[in-house]
């Protein structure tokens, strides 16, 4: 009975629901978006050395943006670029270029 109203609503039976959200994401061309936003979010936890004074911010075109809360630190996180990239790479996420850019406080 219960298989029988499922199929009702579940043409084919059910569906895992990661599998029905990332047919979504595809079909709306939002998957790669939504998997670069991942990856920005794990700086913190890739990098947790860094994570007190920058962030990840963005990436577009193959360039990742960082904000740091300091121009002092901006040299501080240039010294790890060759790292962030190579991290980000391995990862899955394709870092040629790193900007950085200090954060606005007002």
């Amino acid at each position: 009975m219960v298989e029988r109203k499922a199929q009702q609503f579940f043409p084919g039976g059910p569906a895992r629901i990661g599998d029905v959200l990332k047919g979504f994401l595809e079909k709306n061309n939002m998957l790669e978006r939504v998997e670069i936003f991942q990856h920005i979010r794990m700086y913190p936890h890739f990098f947790p050395e860094t994570a007190a004074f920058s962030k990840a911010v963005d990436y577009k075109g193959s360039t990742l943006f960082l904000e740091v809360s300091d121009p002092m630190y901006s040299l501080e996180a240039r010294k790890m670029i060759p790292q962030i990239i190579r991290v980000f790479q391995q990862k899955g996420l394709p870092v040629e270029k790193v900007k950085i850019r200090c954060r606005q406080t007002r």
